[in-house]
């Protein structure tokens, strides 16, 4: 595949490049997402990914454990979701959670 190739690539902005020349990425990034993928995929691939924005979800531990919340979505780059926690009088506040602790 040619360099010019890779700019149609779904997903992708283009090629970094600098003065005509595509940037390189230093081997111990390339390692560390690898090793990030490995861990996600051994522990049964990314949380939540099945969730739909709108979902009811119940916390299972921390300081809002038992509460029903409303799955918002996750937070990028992170291992945090943002959910809107049900309190009393129908009120509900927005609120992030380390990913591991609501589930369905």
């Amino acid at each position: 595949m040619g360099l010019s190739a890779l700019q149609y690539v779904p997903g992708s902005a283009g090629l970094i490049t600098f003065g005509g020349t595509p940037a390189s990425v230093p081997e111990g990034l390339i390692h560390a997402i690898r090793q990030r993928v490995e861990e996600i995929n051994s522990t049964g691939g990314e949380l939540f990914e099945a969730l739909k924005s709108g979902e009811t979800v119940l916390v299972h531990s921390g300081p809002f454990a038992g509460y029903e919340a409303i799955f918002d979505g996750r937070l990028p780059g992170t291992e945090r979701v943002k959910v809107l926690l049900k309190l009393l009088r129908n009120r509900k506040m927005l609120i992030e959670l380390p990913a591991g602790t609501s589930a369905r």
